[in-house]
C-alpha cells in the first residue's frame, strides 16, 4: 500500500481527487500529460491498493478516492510511528 504511493504520478492522482467528485479518465490524462497506458498502470496500482474507485458510465470511467481506505492507512501509520518501540 505505501509503496504505491511513492509514485509522484499516483501522489498527483490523488490531489486531483482530493475535492471529492468523481473525475473523468480522460481529464486526468490532460493534467498529467501521460500515455493512456501510463495513466492506465497509476490507476491500477491505486485501485489495487483501495485508495480509489473507479465507475463505468457508458464508454467514460470516472475515478473517485475511497477516503476511508486513506483514512484507515493515515490512522495506521499515525499509530506505527507514536507507539513505543518494543525492542527485544
Amino acid at each position: 500500500m505505501a509503496r504505491c504511493l511513492t509514485c509522484y504520478s499516483r501522489q498527483t492522482i490523488l490531489q486531483e481527487l482530493g475535492a471529492g467528485e468523481k473525475v473523468p479518465l480522460a481529464q486526468l490524462r490532460r493534467h498529467l500529460s501521460v500515455t493512456p497506458a501510463t495513466l492506465s498502470h497509476h490507476v491500477e496500482q491505486l485501485e489495487a491498493a483501495g485508495f480509489i474507485e473507479i465507475e463505468r458510465i457508458g464508454k467514460q470511467a470516472f475515478v473517485s478516492l475511497r477516503r476511508d481506505t486513506l483514512q484507515s492507512f493515515g490512522d495506521w501509520i499515525l499509530a506505527l510511528v507514536t507507539r513505543p518501540p518494543t525492542l527485544h
